[in-house]
Order: structure tokens, then C-alpha cells, then sequence
């Protein structure tokens, strides 16, 4: 059953049953259709990228309440998948106006 989940794995996922998972891209990261512009992502941020890589990443190697640190936090795509997934972000931006921003986006 999907529900069955390991105390010792590294996520949440039940590999015995991966393909009743529908939204784990298992062909490549690099395949995605379009982009994901739901709740508070957008490109506004020239270094910008599509929430699902963040989001694909984390479901394969996080749980639930795991931290994850993004040092290059920019408009804070990952920390907004982060939070959707209950994972506990923590980000690092230098550029203090694009810290801001991001605040805001999270």
C-alpha cells in the first residue's frame, strides 16, 4: 500500500509501489511541460527556475519536517515548495532587495 512508509528511508514515498504515484516524473527532471505558476511562484527573478525541480527533488529526498537549505535562495522557489511539502526551509540570499522579495513570495 501506498500508505506503508519506512521509518529508515530517506522520504515519504513507498518504493514498492512508485507507480500509483502520478505526479513523480520518473523519465527526467528535464522533461517538464510547462511551468508550475501556481500560489505565490513566479519568474520575476533573472535566476529563476521551474518549481518542479525543487519540489521532484524534495519528494525523492526529504520527509516531512526535514530541513532544507537553500544557500542561493533568490525569488525563493524552493522554500515556497519547501513550505507546500511540509519541509522546514531555511535560505540564504546576499542582494537584500531579492531577500525581501522573496519574504514576500514565501
Amino acid at each position: 500500500m501506498i500508505n506503508e512508509i519506512s521509518k529508515l528511508k530517506i522520504n515519504d514515498l513507498n518504493l514498492k509501489e512508485w507507480k500509483e504515484y502520478q505526479d513523480i516524473l520518473t523519465d527526467s527532471l528535464w522533461l517538464i511541460g510547462e511551468r508550475d505558476k501556481s500560489g505565490a511562484h513566479n519568474n520575476a527573478y533573472h535566476g529563476n527556475f521551474i518549481p518542479q525541480i525543487p519540489n521532484q527533488m524534495m519528494r525523492r529526498f526529504t520527509k516531512k519536517g526535514d530541513v532544507v537549505l537553500d544557500a542561493f535562495l533568490g525569488n525563493g522557489t524552493t522554500l515556497i515548495e519547501s513550505k507546500r511539502l511540509g519541509r522546514h526551509g531555511i535560505g540564504i540570499e546576499l542582494i537584500p532587495e531579492v531577500a525581501r522579495s522573496a519574504v514576500q513570495n514565501i
